[in-house]
């Protein structure tokens, strides 16, 4: 299993036999969509350390962008939900209510918890109507806005929006893994210890301290100053049949230098 940029966990190596299993574990959980095209439209992340409200929002959002159909975003436009995660369109807690805002914009709308998806929807139907999506399909709302593109009064920003933090890094309530790989035995161990959180950082958030027989998995990262967090590498020879040659020889011996 992989951990994507993007809180998404990618199973890979299922043999067929399997597959009606798999896809009925998913459906029970929601995380089936009716189309291709539903699944790519709700490009959706979550911060793992949400509030109540924000975790409401995330949910009608997911359920909007499901059901809308016709709406054409380009493959990467994402939305976020919390504060720690960057995304073309934003929303967050702030204060005593919340705020949405696009990326390359300093300032957000002001939005209550029932506001907040349909303004996200209609910004999203403002960026394809004024041109965010180019000829290739491809586009992104920072790139727009720079451009020169402006919000309509009714979606522009009027309060300041909180800088990014920078990504943390592993401790005990909050584990990476070597090069995103989380081998399914470790998964396992790790579920067994109650609800688990995705992060857009390759990283999982644990709902208590790891103990200790966790911690000497050798696919586990549970210090800030593990040499492993220095390289990214794609799967390589012979796992990927695209790779040149093989890549996680390499990575080691870089991160170990």
């Amino acid at each position: 299993l992989h951990l994507t940029n993007r809180a998404n966990l990618q199973i890979r190596g299922v043999r067929p036999a399997d597959l009606p299993t798999l896809h009925a574990g998913l459906a029970r959980l929601g995380l089936l969509d009716p189309s291709p095209e539903a699944e790519a439209r709700r490009n959706l992340i979550l911060c793992p350390f949400h509030d109540a409200a924000e975790q409401t929002v995330a949910a009608w959002l997911g359920e909007a962008l499901r059901a809308a159909d016709g709406l054409a975003l380009p493959a990467k436009f994402g939305f976020a939900v919390g504060a720690s995660v960057a995304a073309d369109i934003r929303i967050l807690s702030l204060g005593e209510g919340m705020a949405l805002a696009p990326q390359g914009a300093a300032l957000g709308l002001p939005v209550t918890v029932d506001r907040a998806v349909p303004a996200a929807m209609a910004m999203a139907r403002w960026f394809i109507a004024s041109g965010g999506v180019g000829p290739d399909g491809r586009g992104r709302m920072a790139a727009h806005l720079a451009g020169g593109a402006v919000l309509p009064p009714e979606l522009a920003g009027t309060v300041p929006m909180p800088p990014l933090p920078p990504p943390p890094g592993p401790s005990q309530r909050l584990v990476g893994f070597v090069f995103g790989e989380v081998p399914a035995d470790l998964l396992g161990g790790l579920a067994d210890l109650g609800p688990l959180r995705l992060t857009p950082w390759r990283m999982i958030a644990l709902p208590g301290p790891l103990p200790a027989a966790l911690a000497r998995h050798p696919a586990l990262i549970a210090r800030p100053d593990d040499p492993r967090l220095r390289v990214a590498a794609c799967a390589g020879a012979p796992a990927c049949p695209q790779a040149g040659g093989p890549t996680r020889p390499l990575a080691r011996a870089l991160a170990a230098g």
